[in-house]
């Protein structure tokens, strides 16, 4: 899945850059809209540099 993450950044930011008249970037919603296309790349490179290292956490919620 991290390896998808900047692609889908890419596909979502070339729909805005064709689409990008439609919305109001002024606004509250427009403003985190950038903010999430943003992350995305953010987020598929921890996630890669996670897998890389190999660690492996414990489960959410064991209490073993």
């Amino acid at each position: 899945m991290a390896a998808g993450l900047p692609g889908t950044a890419l596909a979502r930011t070339l729909v805005l850059a064709a689409r990008g008249s439609h919305v109001d970037w002024s606004s509250g919603p427009g403003l985190s809209l950038v903010a999430r296309v943003a992350g995305l790349p953010a987020a598929g490179a921890s996630g890669r540099r996670l897998m890389r290292s190999g660690t492996r956490g414990e489960p959410v919620g064991s209490a073993g």
